[in-house]
C-alpha cells in the first residue's frame, strides 16, 4: 500500500513492530560501534563519540522506486552516506519483514560509519582506498576490496606490520598505532620506517 506522496506503507501492526524494533537495534549498535571507533582511532576532543548523523528509512520504498524507474539492481539502496561539505548523514535501509540486526545490516552500518570517520578527520574516505580497507581489516570486517596498485601495496603493507607486530600489543597501545598510521603516516611514502620507529616507541611503553 501506498500514501499520496507515493510511499510504501508499514501495511500491519507486526511490520510496523519489527520495523519500529529494527530501528532501535540499527540505533543502538551504530551508536556502540561509533563509540568505539572513534574512541579508537581519533584523538579526544577532535571528534565527538556522542554526535551520530544516522537515520534509518524503508529500504522497501527505495526498491519501489527503482523498480518504477526501470533500474535492473537496487542491492546499493540498503546503505548510503552523504558527506557534503560541512553537512553528512548515514542512512540505513531496512524493512518491516522482521526485527532482526542480520550481519549484512551491521556490515552496512560499520560500512557508514568508517566513512563517515575518515570523511571527519580529512582522510580518503572511499570504499577503494587503502584506509577504508584498514579499518575495516582491525575491525575484521568482511570487504570485497578492488584497489588500484598503490592503494593495494599500502593496504598489504600495513596488514603485514599488523599481522606480525601491531596484533602482539595490548589493546589500547595497537589502536594507538593504527591510529598514528591511519592520520600521519599513510601521507608519506616512506610510512613503513616511520611506523617501524613508532612501534618500537610502543612497545617499550606496552
Amino acid at each position: 500500500m501506498k500514501n499520496e506522496n507515493g510511499k510504501i506503507l508499514l501495511t500491519t501492526e507486526k511490520e510496523q513492530k519489527n520495523y519500529y524494533l529494527k530501528e532501535q537495534k540499527v540505533l543502538e549498535f551504530a551508536n556502540e560501534f561509533w563509540k568505539q571507533l572513534a574512541g579508537d582511532l581519533t584523538s579526544y576532543g577532535d571528534v565527538s563519540r556522542d554526535i551520530l548523523p544516522i537515520q534509518c528509512f524503508n529500504e522497501m520504498d527505495t526498491i519501489y522506486e527503482a523498480v518504477m524507474n526501470g533500474e535492473k539492481t537496487y542491492a546499493d539502496y540498503s546503505f548510503y552516506c552523504g558527506l557534503k561539505n560541512k553537512q553528512a548523514v548515514i542512512r540505513i535501509g531496512i524493512k518491516g519483514d522482521n526485527d532482526k540486526l542480520t550481519a549484512p545490516l551491521k556490515k552496512n552500518i560499520q560500512y557508514g560509519l568508517i566513512h563517515y570517520l575518515l570523511w571527519l578527520v580529512d582522510l580518503p574516505s572511499e570504499y577503494d582506498k587503502a584506509e577504508f580497507q584498514i579499518i575495516a581489516a582491525i575491525y575484521d570486517i568482511p570487504t570485497k576490496p578492488k584497489m588500484d596498485a598503490n592503494e593495494q601495496k599500502k593496504f598489504d603493507e600495513f596488514i603485514t606490520l599488523y599481522k606480525k607486530e601491531m596484533n602482539e600489543l595490548s589493546g589500547s597501545f595497537k589502536y594507538m598505532l593504527c591510529k598514528f598510521v591511519l592520520l600521519y603516516i599513510l601521507k608519506s611514502d616512506d610510512w613503513m620506517s616511520t611506523a617501524k620507529t613508532e612501534l618500537e616507541k610502543i612497545k617499550e611503553m606496552n
